[in-house]
């Protein structure tokens, strides 16, 4: 068997049984969730999948999407905005330095 395809049947169960794991626990009756120390619940039609532990709860809901298009746009443009500051910064020095040199060189 090619590394290929063997990583290829890995993956397969891997998810095969990831997903069993959440069909059942999705399935079981909400006293015994109430009792556990992990719980998942996921629907599809109001797109929600939520995992809960003792300690820890990860939401993901269909505002996911948005949530991550708004802070990559916030990310991108403090990046831009910094960028920009510090190709001035440079540019500004180089014309300083050349205004010094051609005041030397007296053109």
């Amino acid at each position: 068997m090619s590394k290929y395809a063997f990583r290829l049947v890995l993956i397969f169960c891997i998810v095969f049984i990831l997903t069993g794991v959440v069909v059942i626990n999705n399935g079981m009756p909400q006293f015994v969730k109430d009792e556990s120390n992990f719980n998942i619940e996921y629907s599809i039609s109001p797109l929600n999948f939520k995992v809960e532990t003792t300690n820890y709860s990860i939401d993901m809901n269909g505002n996911l999407i948005s949530n991550i298009g708004k802070k990559s746009s916030q990310i991108m443009t403090s990046s831009v905005k910094e960028i920009e500051y510090v190709v001035n910064k440079i540019t500004d020095s180089m014309f300083k330095m050349f205004d010094g040199i051609k005041s030397i060189v007296g053109h």
